[in-house]
């Protein structure tokens, strides 16, 4: 749902009605803003809506959601929305797992540096990619929840094995009883990953997050 609570619209009073309706209705616990334009009188709105004591607000980088949301990643994974909900569902993931929605993004479409463009365009992208790919074995993933673009930037297993590992995560004759094969399949794919990447795992793929952490490799 459109609300128009600034200029030239100033619909603040039906604004404040849909939002409120909205909290209501899907038990909202967090709202994020994307920090674009007018990102602060859009806090500064809700705010001043009377919300819950428990729900909280937060101001979010929108950094290269336009890019994401007319990308074929958007487009494969909501082919029904258009690119203004795409937008929004980003910069929403972006306050719930930062890194596993930046990945979806070219490093160059979050703006690396003014003059990015005057560099050597190929070493450019290999020092971003590097750094990406050491960002995510150095926090982990969680193999119960990761997309295959994340599990993709994982040591050892590149976008076949990602999707493969999505694939086995998600049929529906899986159980508990059942060993992941992908454990087995990165740990012989990998054998000199870095001592630092970890990644969560559990026989259940349906189950919630494990707490414990363990590496893969």
């Amino acid at each position: 749902e459109a609300i128009f609570p600034h200029p030239p619209a100033n619909e603040k009073v039906k604004a404040i009605q849909a939002v409120s309706a909205m909290v209501q209705k899907y038990a909202v616990e967090v709202i994020a803003i994307g920090n674009g334009t007018a990102s602060r009188e859009t806090e500064e709105f809700i705010r001043r809506v009377p919300l819950p004591k428990d729900v909280r607000v937060f101001v979010v980088s929108e950094d290269g959601a336009s890019i994401y949301s007319a990308s074929e990643v958007a487009r494969e994974e909501f082919p029904d929305y258009d690119v203004t909900v795409r937008g929004a569902v980003s910069i929403g993931r972006r306050l719930m797992d930062p890194l596993a929605e930046l990945v979806k993004i070219d490093p160059k479409s979050l703006g690396v540096g003014q003059y990015q463009h005057d560099v050597d365009q190929a070493l450019l992208k290999e020092k971003l990619d590097n750094t990406v790919e050491s960002c995510v074995n150095s926090v982990g993933v969680n193999l119960n929840t990761a997309s295959s673009y994340l599990l993709s930037y994982v040591a050892g297993i590149g976008p076949a094995l990602a999707e493969n590992i999505v694939e086995y995560r998600m049929a529906p004759s899986q159980t508990a009883e059942t060993a992941p094969p992908w454990a087995w399949a990165t740990a012989r794919a990998s054998p000199s990953a870095p001592p630092r990447t970890r990644a969560y795992s559990s026989a259940k793929p349906s189950s919630a997050p494990c707490t414990a952490r363990s590496s893969i490799f």
